[in-house]
């Protein structure tokens, strides 16, 4: 109404039933695809937050756990943290794990008309000592622990390359070393 112009809006966290959905509650959002398309009609992009916590009651728990896609533990409670849900992380260094994180982003966002993505929840917290009992795919968390932000945005970027992407761009709250390349 008032000619702002708007280049981008995002669509934070919580949009979905539980994390590791990676889908819109039908519910809040009954159709993605005309509201990316009326926001485009505007010329305003969507991008969409996601993170890599996978709650014990979402849709892709059960595949998610019998896959062995989830970072484990050396010892202790499995739980990530309890935020909003009890989760577990999604391990980004298996590469099984990012095609089906890539995947899942595109046939509930990408597919949808949405190709900016804010990767939340990406800093190596994994680092201090409550979370030293964590065993990635690539090795321990204290070993490969900060290549996690790295690996989260690169199995977006090649999956958007796939598609036909020529400059993906991705929001991430943080980096490591090699991130860049990822369109970060």
């Amino acid at each position: 109404r008032r000619q702002i112009p708007l280049d981008v809006i995002i669509i934070d966290y919580f949009h979905w039933i539980h994390q590791g959905d990676w889908a819109f509650d039908p519910e809040y959002w009954p159709d993605p695809k005309a509201m990316v398309k009326e926001c485009a009609s505007m010329g305003t992009k969507v991008m969409v937050s996601v993170w890599p916590t996978v709650d014990i009651n979402s849709v892709n728990m059960q595949y998610m756990k019998e896959h062995g896609l989830l970072i484990r533990t050396a010892r202790g409670s499995e739980q990530s943290y309890n935020f909003l849900g009890d989760t577990r992380i999604c391990d980004m260094t298996n590469p099984e794990a990012g095609t089906f994180f890539w995947e899942t982003l595109k046939k509930n966002y990408y597919d949808q008309g949405i190709s900016l993505f804010w990767l939340d929840a990406a800093e190596p917290e994994l680092l201090n000592s409550d979370f030293d009992h964590y065993i990635y795919y690539k090795g321990s968390c204290e070993k490969v622990g900060a290549m996690f932000p790295k690996e989260y945005a690169r199995h977006v970027y090649e999956g958007q390359k796939a598609y036909g992407e020529e400059h993906p761009v991705k929001l991430l709250r943080s980096a490591w070393s090699g991130s860049q390349k990822y369109g970060t």
